[in-house]
């Protein structure tokens, strides 16, 4: 037991010659069980794809309001009735919906470009330029310009985006009075026909151009210190 083969034969031969007789039994072979032939190479496995993330819509903006003439403005606090719109209907201008009696100025010889006498010489209206946003601005300019300038002080202290109109500004709001005035019934407000002042000079006089309520919106003028109907005007 124990040996190889060849040793097993060699011990054979040498019993044989002296007369022996001997034979090698394999030892007991323990069954194996046979693995599976592999006919072709593996193949490695394939990945599955990463799923494509979806892509996220954003969402969309909210449509811009847009305005036509006599739609009622109410947004960041400031409210009115529209009186003129850009033609993509964005942006335009509101008149208030109050309205107060007072003076242009306390003196009529305030802002006269022409009275050599005042220090607070301004400018507003000439030269074609019709901005009642600017010409209060120039009034804000004037020391004690509050006590001065009620007119423009009561537009201002409406909020800042709010002016007293110039000249051209008071005359489209009375082309669209009808509009305009509807919705002021509609809101309880005063409607705008009674005559109201500009912010803009008369080229070489100490006085204003007011504008009064008829239907073709009558043009005149007026000493400052004269008491008129105020109404603010604001861009949006």
């Amino acid at each position: 037991r124990g040996v190889s083969m060849t040793e097993a034969q060699r011990a054979v031969a040498e019993l044989d010659d002296v007369g022996a007789k001997a034979e090698i039994q394999s030892p007991s072979v323990p069954r194996i069980t046979p693995k599976p032939v592999q006919t072709s190479a593996p193949q490695p496995a394939i990945p599955k794809p990463a799923a494509t993330p979806t892509p996220k819509t954003a969402a969309p903006k909210p449509a811009a309001n847009t305005y036509k003439v006599g739609d009622y403005y109410d947004k960041d606090g400031k409210r009115g009735v529209v009186f003129e719109v850009t033609a993509d209907g964005l942006h335009g201008k509101i008149v208030s919906l109050d309205q107060v009696k007072l003076p242009w100025a306390v003196d009529k010889n305030f802002g006269s470009l022409f009275n050599k006498q005042n220090p607070n010489k301004i400018r507003l209206g000439f030269g074609g330029q019709q901005d009642g946003q600017d010409h209060t601005r120039r009034i804000q300019q004037i020391e004690n310009w509050r006590e001065k300038y009620p007119a423009f002080a009561w537009c201002v202290q409406m909020g800042r985006s709010w002016y007293l109109p110039a000249l051209n500004e008071v005359r489209l709001i009375y082309q669209n009075a009808d509009t305009v005035n509807r919705t002021l019934g509609q809101k309880g407000a005063t409607l705008f026909r009674d005559g109201y002042w500009s912010a803009s000079e008369v080229l070489g006089t100490d006085d204003v151009w007011f504008v009064m309520g008829t239907a073709k919106s009558l043009v005149g003028y007026l000493y400052k210190s004269f008491s008129a109907n105020v109404r603010a005007v604001a861009r949006f």
